[in-house]
């Protein structure tokens, strides 16, 4: 769309209300709004029980808050709401479809690994298979947890921002990072429906105890909803990203930049997929399992957080400081504009976007 910057913005972004921000996004996006509202209201309708409808929205209760607090309530005025949505419907649309794509070829490797007669004992849960073959599991496990879901997931999330020409450019810290999530938060949020709706139907129960399908739906979204992997993994990526175009590192290429995001990804999966696998060999009760692997998915979260927190803080003292402009360098969306160096006589626009 030829569609310039200040037709983005309200007059008064700051003050202006939801309404005004949605009457200047584009026509694609208001295309792409319509087209979830179709999409919600088709997945409804196939809903037989009404809580099932209730759940499906409830789904994004976390996008709608991470972009709250990350985006809406002091950045809106920095990054067009236009800018903002575009990123979460690739995510929401496109990426998956990518991600699936490159899973499912990339699954030939693990066909190197197990053999198509070892893979059904895997998944009847097979005890006397799992337990004498753990080691080879493990490199099973390992490849299918960081190569074809980590590396995948984390490149595809990256391309959500590098792929999408915006007509508004990202030109501070803040609107790269909340570039990178809105993009990972359309993603995580399909995901989640795919999911939720998926337990649902299969069913599970806690300490024997049969639970309904409205009630492991909504155990998996609170457990989701408490372990936004997606979201943090984005924010480390926008952290690189910032990292080469604001602090002028060139050499912190994409491989440095998907490093961390496909460590603590990977970490997060591969526990999920293997700890289940040895405490079962073992017979561990099905409570021992649950507690066991939320603790570990927990302290890997903790872990993320941790790094996010320290690193943006020693991010924002060094970009307080100022440093030289970056020369000809397109800052994460591949826009047409040049980017804005900033310096010493920028430092209130730094300090504005990153906050305190």
């Amino acid at each position: 769309e030829a569609l310039g910057p200040e037709g983005l913005f309200p007059e008064r972004p700051v003050e202006s209300g939801l309404m005004a921000h949605l009457a200047q996004i584009s026509l694609l996006s208001k295309i792409l709004l319509g087209l979830l509202f179709v999409l919600l209201l088709a997945i409804a309708l196939l809903i037989k029980d009404k809580s099932g409808i209730a759940m499906l929205f409830m789904v994004f209760i976390l996008p709608l808050t991470i972009l709250y607090f990350l985006y809406w309530r002091n950045a809106r005025y920095g990054v067009p709401l236009d800018t903002v949505l575009k990123l979460f419907f690739t995510g929401f649309f496109v990426s998956p479809i990518a991600a699936m794509t490159l899973e499912s070829v990339s699954s030939v490797l693990l066909l190197i690994i197990l053999t198509p007669e070892d893979s059904v004992k895997l998944k009847k849960g097979d005890e006397a298979f799992i337990r004498n073959n753990l080691g080879l599991l493990f490199v099973y496990m390992f490849v299918q947890a960081f190569l074809v879901a980590a590396l995948i997931e984390e490149f595809v999330k990256h391309l959500i921002v590098r792929s999408c020409w915006l007509p508004h450019p990202l030109r501070t810290p803040k609107s790269v990072l909340i570039a990178f999530v809105a993009g990972a938060l359309g993603f995580e949020t399909i995901e989640n429906i795919e999911y939720i709706f998926a337990a649902g139907a299969s069913g599970t129960s806690i300490g024997g105890i049969h639970l309904t399908a409205f009630e492991t739906e909504l155990e998996v979204l609170v457990l989701r909803s408490l372990l936004p992997i997606h979201a943090i993994c984005a924010a480390t990526q926008a952290w690189g990203v910032i990292k080469r175009d604001f602090e002028n590192e060139a050499q912190f290429n994409l491989l440095k930049i998907l490093a961390l995001p496909v460590f603590f990804h990977g970490l997060f999966d591969f526990g999920a997929m293997y700890l289940p696998l040895v405490l079962a060999s073992y017979g561990s009760s099905e409570g021992v399992m649950t507690g066991v692997m939320l603790s570990l998915s927990f302290v890997i979260m903790l872990l993320g957080l941790i790094f996010l927190i320290v690193a943006y803080n020693a991010q924002t003292r060094r970009l307080r400081q100022g440093f030289e402009p970056v020369e000809g360098r397109e800052l994460g969306s591949l826009s047409g504009d040049s980017p804005v160096g900033l310096n010493g006589t920028q430092l209130s626009v730094v300090e504005d976007e990153l906050g305190p």
